[in-house]
């Protein structure tokens, strides 16, 4: 008598089912090497949904049985790694170069400056250039009169939430703000900290799937797609980059990440370089 096979077994044919299927979710390519994060990731998807195995949950995921179980699988695998100010040398190019040029241009048309942050995560990101931002305008930090609003944007309905809540535990406040930052935009809730309403109010977060076709209503002086392109093939990166010029403005710039860049892209936007950030503008 053959025995059942264990649940934590991913067969070769589960194995590329699931690859499959993530891929066309949400664009994540998976080669064979990266069976283990399959496994480790989705096995607590077949306890939850009590499946017989990776087996049963990739027919499940293909056949588009479950919409929650999906959902659940596509969640498991994103990769949500954020902090506030990651990559230092970035928010200085932005804080000496972009914003200044950014906000002395909207100031002489007496126009909004609008930013997008693509795959903003759990919102650490959005909330930074907020920060930032709120240094040039006035009143009572800066010179500049525009209003700033930022549209951060993520596939994950789990990531999104807690950047809409603005609540972040003391280790990641401390991870990458100076103690004034802390107290002019948090107030302490217990073990917590919250964002302060003045600048959650200049954020936006909405749901939004790179892979699929979108449009959005507006275009945007700086748009901001960190650590996004690394996780897709070449195809779906020139897909990417097409949409993200589409709406950047005339003159707009584009940040990728820092180990990104857009070699083998056909592309109009032109380097540009401040201090250590490579950019792209419009």
């Amino acid at each position: 008598m053959i025995e059942d096979q264990p649940k934590n077994t991913l067969t070769p044919l589960a194995a590329h089912t699931l690859r499959r299927c993530i891929h066309s979710l949400c664009g994540l390519v998976l080669d064979e090497s990266r069976d283990y994060l399959i496994r480790d990731r989705l096995l607590w998807v077949i306890e939850k949904y009590q499946l017989d195995g990776f087996d049963q949950l990739a027919n499940d995921v293909e056949k588009g049985l479950n919409q929650k179980l999906t959902n659940d699988v596509m969640e498991s695998i994103l990769t949500c790694e954020t902090s506030f100010f990651r990559d230092p040398h970035i928010f200085e190019a932005m804080r000496t170069h972009l914003f200044p040029h950014l906000f002395q241009n909207k100031e002489a048309h007496h126009s909004p400056i609008n930013i997008w942050c693509a795959g903003v995560s759990t919102g650490q990101e959005a909330y930074s250039i907020g920060m930032m931002a709120s240094h040039f305008v006035e009143p009572p930090f800066g010179r500049y009169r525009s209003k700033v609003s930022v549209l951060a944007t993520d596939i994950s309905q789990n990531a999104l939430a807690i950047g809409k809540k603005g609540v972040y535990r003391a280790s990641e406040v401390d991870r990458g703000l100076n103690q004034e930052l802390k107290a002019r935009c948090f107030r302490q809730e217990g073990d917590h900290l919250r964002v302060s309403d003045d600048l959650r109010k200049m954020i936006s977060f909405d749901y939004l799937n790179m892979v699929t076709s979108f449009r959005l209503d507006q275009s945007f002086d700086l748009i901001l797609c960190r650590n996004v392109l690394i996780y897709f093939d070449l195809e779906q990166r020139q897909k990417i980059i097409d949409r993200l010029w589409q709406h950047l403005g005339n003159h707009g710039y584009l940040v990728l990440g820092a180990a990104e860049n857009l070699y083998g892209l056909k592309t109009d936007l032109q380097s540009v370089r401040y201090g250590d950030l490579l950019c792209y503008q419009k």
